[in-house]
């Protein structure tokens, strides 16, 4: 029986600093955690989106209650 002597390729993961492998998603290489401003950048965009999405309707409800046409509310 032949034992396989070649060297293998190391996973990635078992190449990292091992300090780097507990770390979680969110922490920087300074240390730094970001979770905060991502969600705060997430929650922003969203409300970004829903607003934009609300345009349309609102700008009919002004146009009716504002008496004006839709030329003049564009």
């Amino acid at each position: 029986m032949e034992t396989d002597t070649k060297p293998r390729a190391t996973a990635p993961a078992a190449r990292m600093d091992p300090n780097t492998a507990r770390r979680g998603m969110f922490v920087i290489q300074d240390g730094r955690n970001v979770a905060f401003t991502f969600f705060l950048l997430v929650f922003l965009f969203a409300l970004w989106g829903f607003c934009n999405g609300m345009i349309d309707v609102m700008d009919k409800h002004f146009q009716y209650d504002l008496h004006m046409s839709l030329s003049q509310s564009s």
